[in-house]
């Protein structure tokens, strides 16, 4: 898919109540959050009641304005995520949304250490299921993983300890009725959730 067209389909993209629900959850009174992906700051307006400074980071200018204009973020940076060691200092949480799939393999462990390194509270992360439809239909997903196996990834790490969370339907899926019927089987069991979460925290 053309970056363009990409960019167009982020523009589209509503409000998903899962991760609302994400961050009331996992965030709460923090200093400073990173929206690492945050494409046009869809989150903005949710992450910003959860912090004292937000903080958006997306590679691309038109996503970035955007995310800017909407008046939540505190600093919108513009680069790839190859970078963000360079860009950013410390946060205390991160909120990272629908990025990760984006990455190639070879570039994970990196791209992890970085986060790892610039944060000292908790690491949201959010990824499709690459059993779902909606993983396959999309060709800018390229690492390859499955859900299992990329919580062993995450979990080679020294300083931080992740937990695996099915998070079921979207709410435009749950209209229809045979994803409602199971969105309790996926909404519980990571394997059948269409997207999964990543939560990690500091090993004490």
């Amino acid at each position: 898919m053309p970056d363009n067209e990409l960019v167009k389909k982020y523009l589209a993209r509503t409000v998903d109540q899962r991760m609302v629900d994400i961050i009331n959850e996992h965030f709460s009174s923090e200093e400073i959050i990173l929206d690492l992906g945050c494409g046009s700051g869809l989150y903005g307006k949710f992450l910003k009641s959860k912090c004292k400074k937000l903080i958006g980071f997306d590679y691309d200018p038109v996503l970035c304005s955007t995310a800017k204009n909407s008046g939540f973020y505190d600093e919108v940076v513009c680069d790839d995520v190859a970078h963000l060691d360079q860009r950013i200092s410390p946060v205390t949480g991160v909120f990272c949304s629908e990025l990760l799939e984006h990455i190639s393999n070879k570039d994970f462990p990196d791209v992890i250490g970085k986060i790892e390194r610039l944060t000292t509270g908790k690491i949201c992360i959010t990824v499709p299921n690459p059993l779902s439809p909606h993983f396959k239909h999309d060709a800018s997903h390229i690492l390859k993983y499955s859900v299992y196996s990329l919580l062993s990834e995450f979990n080679k790490s020294a300083a931080f300890a992740y937990q695996l969370h099915a998070i079921g339907f979207s709410e435009s899926n749950l209209e229809k009725w045979h994803f409602s019927m199971i969105n309790w089987l996926s909404s519980a069991i990571p394997i059948l959730s269409p997207t999964v979460l990543y939560v990690g925290v500091p090993k004490t």
